[in-house]
């Protein structure tokens, strides 16, 4: 297998934030949308948002214990 050149693994990382930065930047200026359409109060989506942010941090955390084992 070759090795990758740091600009290679450079411009590789560059183009994936650029994906998921579009894709959050997009996902965001649709919240509003989301909480009309469901009918969600601000202190729903608000816990809604925060649960899933929480979520994430979990999973994280249990990654990387498991990762250790």
């Amino acid at each position: 297998m070759q090795q990758r050149s740091l600009q290679q693994v450079r411009v590789s990382v560059s183009l994936i934030f650029l994906i998921h930065g579009l894709i959050i930047a997009t996902w965001a200026s649709r919240i509003p949308a989301f909480q009309a359409h469901l009918h969600l109060s601000p202190a729903v989506l608000g816990r809604s948002l925060m649960m899933a942010a929480n979520s994430e941090v979990i999973d994280l955390a249990q990654f990387r214990f498991a990762a250790r084992e």
